[in-house]
Parts: structure tokens; C-alpha cells; sequence
């Protein structure tokens, strides 16, 4: 897994954004649709509550952000990236 971040503005509505993006295992295409569900997780039901992701893109949502699933052409794995609008 790998952490990086990114700052980049995008012309077509003037806003600026703030990119994050953790790269890790590939998720299999059958579950994709699912991983933001309250409550859904792969891992030990006595160790994990499956909130994670799903408080993380209702935090984003908030904050008028996106948080992308996407399958970067370099890695095999998946990439999760926030967005969050910044403006001055």
C-alpha cells in the first residue's frame, strides 16, 4: 500500500483541488459496487466494523468532494482518490 497527494486545478469550473490517493490489494469487480456500504467489510467482523470507507466518502460528500474508486494502467491494484474542492 502507498500514500501520495496531489494539488491540482481544473479549468473547466474554476474550483482548485486537493487529490489523495491510497493504492492498494485489487478488489474484485463483483464487490466494487458494495465497499461504501455501511458496514460491509472482507476482513474479521470481531476486529473490523466496515465503516471505514463509507464514513470517509459521507465525511468527502460534506465537504462537497468526490472520493473515486479508480484501476491505475501501472499498478495492479485499485487507487482510491479524494477530491475536495478548495477555494480561497
Amino acid at each position: 500500500m502507498s500514500l501520495g497527494w496531489s494539488y491540482s486545478t481544473d479549468r473547466l469550473d474554476r474550483k482548485k483541488y486537493l487529490g489523495f490517493s491510497i493504492t492498494g490489494a485489487p478488489i474484485p469487480q463483483d464487490i466494487r459496487s458494495i465497499i461504501f456500504t455501511a458496514g460491509y467489510t472482507t476482513k474479521d467482523r470481531t476486529q473490523h466494523s466496515g465503516l471505514g470507507l463509507f464514513i470517509v466518502k459521507q465525511i468527502v460528500n460534506r465537504h462537497g468532494g468526490q472520493l473515486d474508486m479508480v484501476e491505475p494502467e501501472d499498478y495492479p491494484g485499485v487507487q482510491f482518490v479524494i477530491f475536495i474542492p478548495w477555494n480561497n
